[in-house]
């Protein structure tokens, strides 16, 4: 039975970044266990957007709601704990460490959370970190590091998670490896939110796709506006 709560809602989502408008009365609803695309040509549009959900934003106004709870005021250490995981393009590893003590490490996000994924389930979603796993971080591959850093979020017990231009961080064999983990991620009712550049790769992988312009976010059929 699918939760009446969404995982994440957002009704006339404005932000400011110093004195300029950035996000002009979004509105979106994701349910859980649900993968939705934000496409997005601008940096300064994707940033405000994240900045706004993480609670980054010079200022917001507006209702955002994370299972239900409102979050508009939270501040970023809060925002995590209602259970969001935020995957940036500067991987959160440590590279004095091996890639499985970096999945043993706690996480700056959602740290006061349980439930998360266990090793074998993070190597079963991600083969690769298990043939690396006693390998330096610092010796990773780029691609390697991108989905170690997801695995990390994976073990804090998160459950809706913003990738943001992870695509254009993995080679075709992770990009298949990701394909499939949203998809099991997706069964376990794990929601997901892929802030990208282009619908190539991932119109496939998701249930809607919207496109973020100027600002305002409309449902894409194609192209962005």
């Amino acid at each position: 039975m699918t939760s009446a709560i969404p995982a994440l809602e957002l009704a006339d989502l404005h932000s400011w970044h110093g004195a300029l408008p950035a996000l002009k009365g979004l509105n979106l609803s994701v349910a859980p266990g649900q993968a939705v695309s934000l496409l997005c040509h601008d940096d300064f549009h994707r940033s405000a957007l994240i900045g706004a959900i993480l609670g980054l934003a010079d200022r917001r106004e507006g209702s955002m709601r994370i299972h239900g709870t409102e979050a508009i005021h939270l501040p970023m250490e809060r925002i995590y704990a209602l259970g969001l995981g935020y995957s940036h393009p500067f991987p959160d590893v440590l590279p004095s460490l091996s890639c499985e003590e970096n999945l043993l490490m706690p996480s700056e996000q959602g740290t006061c959370l349980g439930g998360g994924l266990s090793l074998a389930e993070i190597y079963e979603l991600f083969p690769t970190l298990h043939e690396v796993k006693d390998h330096s971080s610092a010796s990773l591959a780029a691609e390697q590091r991108h989905l170690l850093a997801l695995g990390r979020i994976l073990r804090t017990g998160v459950n809706l998670i913003m990738l943001n231009k992870i695509s254009e961080h993995l080679g075709p064999d992770n990009l298949g490896l990701l394909s499939q983990a949203i998809s099991q991620l997706k069964a376990q009712r794990y929601t997901l939110v892929l802030l990208e550049r282009t619908q190539a790769y991932v119109e496939r992988l998701v249930d809607q796709c919207y496109a973020l312009s100027e600002g305002q976010l409309f449902s894409s059929e194609g192209s962005l506006p």
